[in-house]
């Protein structure tokens, strides 16, 4: 009953539009918003959204690790980030809070890579998960980098350090070969990591594969031995008879020409369509 006496009383005096009362909003030139209450004005700082997507934690991770050498590509087979650096090779799982899963991915990738990561988002000053989960992953010799969302600034701040790769005796040196083949054969970063399952991934075979295509729209039919004299990988007469995504159509033996499909894929293409096309007039040049 006091409660909504009060109430009543305040909404009475603000109806009165007394100045001591006044609700009214107005914005700062810095944009923040000044809430009058009681003649008093207040700051509400507008606080950046926590992230609500994993692929939200890929940009500050991947500076992170190309401002110290790496080359870093996303969704890296079952990896959410791998970079390497010479013959070392770092996979990162991302994920917006702790969890057991989390931790079991992680724990898979220590079978081929040189250091695995766990990374969490986190707000400046408060930790990101318990105690307990800080000394499991200490135990399982992982690491842990946390992406802080704070009013001004977006950073990453390592927690942990993992543990070398010479203490885990089962290694699947043949995986880690695939892996940095694969980061190495992809031009450009176009798949952003933690996307989801059953999502698009361009891969470094499809890159391979959108170069065919480049070629064949400027070239208009040719055999795989005339795109491999222009600087086409080894692997061309494979990726065009098998034909994975649809792209080729072959008229006679030998010869390919592009597909509807391959001219719809390559208004697609964007950047990548203008750096495969300067590779075929510098093969020309030559």
């Amino acid at each position: 009953m006091l409660f909504q006496f009060f109430k009543k009383l305040i909404y009475k005096k603000c109806s009165n539009k007394s100045k001591s009362f006044s609700i009214n909003t107005k914005e700062s030139k810095k944009g923040h918003k000044r809430i009058y209450s009681f003649g008093k004005p207040q700051i509400q700082y507008r606080m950046p959204p926590f992230p609500k997507k994993e692929t939200e934690l890929y940009p500050p991770l991947r500076n992170h690790l190309m401002n110290h050498g790496y080359e870093v590509r996303g969704e890296v087979g079952k990896c959410d980030i791998g970079a390497v650096k010479g013959s070392e090779l770092i996979v990162v799982e991302m994920k917006l809070r702790p969890s057991l899963g989390l931790l079991s991915q992680a724990v898979e990738r220590q079978d081929y890579a040189d250091a695995v990561y766990v990374a969490l988002p986190g707000k400046p000053g408060r930790s990101a998960t318990t105690k307990g989960f800080l000394r499991l992953i200490r135990r399982l010799g992982l690491g842990l980098l946390v992406v802080e969302f704070g009013p001004r600034t977006l950073r990453v701040e390592p927690i942990i350090h993992p543990c070398f790769a010479t203490q885990f005796p089962q290694r699947r040196e043949k995986r880690k070969e695939i892996m940095i083949r694969e980061i190495h054969g992809r031009l450009l970063d176009l798949t952003p990591g933690g996307i989801p399952g059953g999502s698009l991934k361009v891969s470094a075979y499809r890159q391979r594969a959108m170069r065919l295509v480049v070629w064949l729209s400027l070239m208009g039919k040719a055999t795989p031995a005339e795109l491999k004299r222009l600087g086409a990988p080894e692997d061309a007469g494979t990726i065009l008879s098998r034909n994975l995504y649809g792209w080729f159509e072959r008229p006679q033996r030998g010869v390919y020409i592009l597909h509807e499909a391959g001219e719809m894929a390559l208004r697609d293409m964007g950047e990548l369509s203008a750096i495969f096309q300067k590779e075929w007039e510098t093969a020309q040049t030559k």
